[in-house]
């Protein structure tokens, strides 16, 4: 049954959810995410059968190619001219009162945080898109390109760690002889920015104990829950308790496991897995992004569990499981090999 990994997701999702609408209709509602995170994986499901795969990640790269070509610009004009920031639409988001332009969301009011975070609500979301944006068009054209520039110039503005050490491991993947020693020389030649970009990031997130144990205690109580209730508390119990057992943590693996256990947790990493067997870089990106951002759940990315369920696996190109009759925009790229 090729979408048992499905069907087994919901039925250990289901419970919960079906809790957690008790507890709110008999307590009253302190959160609504239990409801979203169900119906998000049902729709990231529905996208996986209404597209082939192909199309899907045309689509996807298309769309974040446009988004990127409007936020870079605009992030470069709040960097050079920050007092446009006043005509931006104020928001609220979580504590903090942020800036957008739509297309841009600016970090901060007063005291803006220079991180481009487009059209994302943090700079690590954004990375998420642009790199998996990346990936598929170095898949396709097998080489660096202007538009692959846009995606590289827009993930070093957004200052993400782990998006930069991504980008670096996908270009890497996509170059061969010159071009990688290309690669390493420029990452070479600006290793002082870079330096300085990490021993900001150091002082910011590791040598700053309140910042590091911000980001570290909730991982490690919320691990703490998950090995003494391995079978979840649910969204309605998390939400009235996290605050006082500092559990809100940064990632997507214990935020699973905390809302349905460990089981669920599971079904997940085997979902990651099958991406891997026909795109292990794929994988690596969504892999790596889950340990620093709770968006395990949102259908852009569910939907990447469910894709390669429709691909019969007939051979293997540069780690992409082939179809049998690729779309012709594929034809000359990403199934059969390299163009040139």
């Amino acid at each position: 049954m090729k979408d048992m990994l499905f069907w087994m997701l919901v039925v250990s999702m289901t419970p919960w959810t079906i809790i957690d609408l008790g507890e709110s209709l008999d307590r009253g509602f302190v959160t609504f995410s239990f409801l979203l995170m169900f119906a998000s994986i049902l729709v990231g499901y529905l996208y996986s059968k209404v597209y082939s795969t192909e199309e899907f990640l045309i689509i996807f790269e298309r769309s974040v190619f446009y988004l990127c070509a409007i936020a870079l610009p605009l992030f470069v004009l709040v960097c050079v001219y920050p007092e446009i920031v006043g005509y931006f639409f104020r928001y609220k988001y979580g504590e903090f009162t942020n800036r957008s332009a739509v297309f841009l969301n600016v970090l901060g009011e007063s005291d803006i945080i220079f991180r481009n975070a487009g059209f994302a609500s943090e700079p690590g979301y954004f990375q998420f898109f642009l790199n998996l944006a990346l990936f598929i068009t170095l898949r396709r054209s097998g080489r660096i390109n202007l538009r692959s520039g846009l995606y590289v110039a827009a993930i070093v503005s957004t200052q993400s760690t782990m998006g930069l050490a991504i980008m670096a491991l996908v270009i890497l993947m996509f170059t061969r002889g010159w071009a990688r020693i290309a690669v390493i020389g420029c990452a070479v030649g600006a290793f002082g920015t870079i330096s300085n970009l990490a021993e900001v990031h150091y002082q910011g997130k590791i040598e700053n104990e309140y910042a590091l144990s911000e980001r570290m205690d909730p991982f490690v109580n919320a691990a703490n829950v998950i090995l003494e209730r391995p079978l979840g508390i649910g969204a309605y119990e998390y939400t009235s308790i996290y605050e006082n057992l500092n559990i809100g943590s940064w990632d997507s693996y214990t935020q699973v496991g905390l809302r349905y256990g460990t089981v669920t947790l599971f079904i997940v990493a085997l979902l990651i897995g099958r991406i891997a067997k026909h795109s292990l870089g794929l994988a690596m990106i969504i892999f790596a992004t889950f340990l620093t951002s709770p968006i395990w759940y949102l259908p852009v990315v569910s939907c990447f569990y469910f894709l390669f369920s429709r691909i019969e696996p007939k051979a293997r190109v540069h780690g992409i499981s082939a179809r049998a009759t690729p779309i012709p925009e594929f034809q000359n790229g990403w199934w059969v090999g390299r163009r040139g």
